[in-house]
């Protein structure tokens, strides 16, 4: 596989690179060794079996845990648990079975805040909330309730469904509708769009804090926001931040638009401080597998009441030895017993390593990808969630928009938005996913522009375009590059040699970056034609190329017709680059029940191109000859079974409800 983007470049290894090369292998962590020796009782112990990456897995989710642990003693200060009060139980009567526990906080919920356009208020930070409602589940509802008290106001959280005759519903917290922006919640006068832009981007947003949100016995406890906690979050003092501008004027990308230039700019400070430390962890992480592999004295002990570590038996660790699990040359006996490499010659995964550090590194690459969706969970773009009652992630669509009230997660809880959820989703989804993967099938990925890349010559084609405006790969990539590139740089250097994602060659129709419509328009048909037409050329001559292309918007001409640019854009390049088509597949590609997909018109399926080289002497035709030959070879086909439009009564005997659209074959 081959892509420009280099996140993209990390997700194929992963996929076809990775999983083979350490196919079959048990887990090196000492956990897992402690278990291996465990068994020694009577005679030999037998290995267990690990199928497939279960055992690259196994190790991603254990020293994802050691990741955890070690962050709560670095940055757990930041993340205090809340501590129910007598006083605080005395006009919540659900409270009182948690007086005097402390209890581990979930997500702190924030309000985004500016200045008050109303001149007798205008030192007052007044929230943008779009919502005061908290739970909506049936039983469980809370919300929140504002009270002003003077110049000034607080939040107090109450259970149970709100009042109806609340003066302002508190599904509507103080916004005045989507078009209208907001009120300022000390006089009502409108708070506008422009007078948010103009408090963003003088520096003036700020954020208060409305809810907790608390691990209560059986289900969420919200509480009224504490002032120490507040002042908590605001002690929080990172030591980098990433700098990667975002695109100014892109329908995609709305926090430009309010001062949050910088994809630095998406994240709290004690945000930044927990991303930070992870980053730096994945680092370690990847030095603490090598230590465990070799059974140095850095390894943790694995028994108790004695000074020894014990190393690796031969069996489990002679894979990272010669194929034949004899010593290889540059190895050493480690603690008398068993042979292991010495790290520094070691081959890295970028030398096509199979071998110590290698696999260090491809655990560090999970691990990076857990950072990823850490991050993806731990921005302040992060909503929450009313009715599944959980912070929800930035990219429910290939977009960045604003939030006004955001769920600050805690790192290092258990619940949603934590660490260890991160790496136990991809542990496990990557365990199931490659469990019959075997290390005879080996991958390889390399970082490439389409249309000078070679990797094609004589094979099988598969490829996925962009699709001519809809999505802004690059600048949306740039929001995971910057924290994978931290983490991961030294063990992959060729992937990150960038500061940001590249973005000159990238072929997207991007009017912003071309400079207009019609200049994006052709250096999106030259640059696909010059892609396609190098899979042309190189492509197998025995097998057809398949090209996937999903693309939904589509334009109004003058006179009344409907056309698709990107479609239009896209076959026109396919056609020029010497390719004829010979097929057309419809491939439900999209899952219904993402952001976009519930209750909108969002694309459901992607049209599988099937193409072939076309003969340099193939015969030309005008539009006239190719309908006339296409309603010829149509009429002499023999007709499948009609179908009609029918919907099933229920009082039909033995009838059945069409799964497809009702469309029934008449018979």
């Amino acid at each position: 596989a081959s892509d420009l983007n280099p996140v993209a470049v990390l997700i194929n290894k992963a996929m076809i690179e990775i999983p083979p090369k350490f196919a079959g292998r048990p887990p090196v962590n000492p956990e897992a060794r402690r278990d291996y020796l465990g068994k020694d009782a009577g005679g030999t112990p037998a290995l267990p079996g690990w199928k497939g990456a279960q055992g690259l897995a196994e190790d991603v989710r254990y020293y994802g845990r050691w990741m955890r642990d070690e962050a709560e003693k670095r940055i757990g200060h930041l993340y205090p648990k809340v501590e129910v009060t007598a006083e605080t139980a005395r006009e919540r009567p659900d409270l009182e079975r948690y007086v005097g526990r402390k209890l581990t906080v979930i997500a702190w919920l924030w309000a985004r805040t500016v200045k008050s356009p109303n001149p007798a208020f205008r030192d007052v930070d007044v929230p943008l909330a779009s919502t005061f409602m908290l739970s909506t589940k049936k039983g469980k509802e809370a919300y929140v309730e504002p009270v002003i008290e003077g110049d000034g106001y607080c939040f107090t959280v109450k259970a149970g469904r709100p009042p109806g005759n609340a003066g302002v519903p508190p599904a509507q917290g103080t916004s005045a509708g989507k078009r209208r922006a907001f009120r300022c919640l000390m006089s009502g006068v409108p708070v506008t769009y422009e007078h948010i832009r103009n408090e963003g981007k003088a520096g003036r947003m700020g954020a208060r804090l409305m809810t907790i949100v608390a691990e209560g016995d059986r289900g969420r406890v919200y509480l009224t926001p504490l002032r120490e906690h507040e002042e908590i979050a605001g002690r929080a003092e990172p030591t980098w931040k990433p700098d990667c501008e975002m695109p100014k004027k892109h329908r995609n990308f709305q926090g430009p638009v309010y001062g949050l230039d910088n994809i630095g700019d998406l994240f709290t400070p004690r945000q930044l401080v927990a991303l930070t430390t992870f980053s730096d962890l994945v680092t370690e992480a990847i030095a603490r597998v090598k230590q465990d592999v070799l059974g140095t004295p850095a390894s943790r002990p694995l028994k108790e009441n004695t000074g020894e570590t014990p190393t690796l038996p031969e069996r489990l660790d002679s894979r990272f030895c010669g194929n034949d699990g004899s010593e290889a040359a540059g190895t050493t006996k480690v603690g008398g017993t068993s042979p292991a490499r010495h790290l520094e010659g070691d081959a890295p995964l970028t030398e096509s390593g199979a071998d110590t550090q290698a696999y260090a590194e491809a655990v560090g690459m999970f691990l990076g990808f857990a950072l990823s969706k850490q991050a993806d969970l731990g921005n302040s773009l992060c909503a929450w969630e009313p009715v599944a009652q959980c912070p929800r992630h930035l990219f429910g669509r290939q977009a960045i928009p604003m939030v006004w009230d955001f769920a600050e997660g805690n790192p290092i809880g258990h619940s949603s938005g934590a660490w260890e959820v991160c790496v136990n989703g991809i542990a496990s989804a990557f365990a199931k996913s490659f469990e019959r993967v075997n290390g005879e099938s080996r991958g390889s990925v390399v970082q490439a522009d389409a249309g000078i890349q070679d990797l094609s010559t004589n094979k099988i084609v598969s490829t996925d375009p962009p699709y001519y405006d809809n999505v802004g790969y690059a600048d949306l990539s740039d929001f995971f590059y910057v924290w994978l590139r931290r983490a991961l740089r030294p063990a992959f250097p060729d992937v990150f040699t960038t500061l940001a994602v590249p973005k000159t060659e990238e072929l997207v129709a991007t009017p912003s970056r071309h400079g207009g419509k019609e200049v994006a328009e052709r250096f999106f048909l030259n640059g696909m034609k010059e892609s396609i037409s190098r899979l042309s050329e190189q492509a197998h001559p025995t097998f057809p190329a398949t090209i996937y292309y999903a693309f939904k918007q589509s334009e109004i001409k003058g006179d009344g017709s409907t056309i698709s640019t990107g479609w239009e854009t896209f076959l026109d390049a396919v056609i020029r680059s010497g390719f004829a088509i010979t097929g057309t597949w419809p491939m439900r590609t999209e899952n219904a029940s993402r952001l976009t997909g519930m209750s909108s018109n969002a694309l459901a399926s992607s049209i599988v191109l099937v193409c072939r080289k076309r003969p340099a002497d193939a015969a030309l035709a005008t539009r006239r000859q190719f309908v006339t030959a296409a309603q010829g070879r149509a009429s002499s086909r023999p007709r499948p079974p009609a179908i009609r439009q029918h919907r099933p009564r229920r009082s039909r005997p033995g009838g059945h409800r069409s799964r497809h659209g009702g469309l029934y074959p008449l018979r």
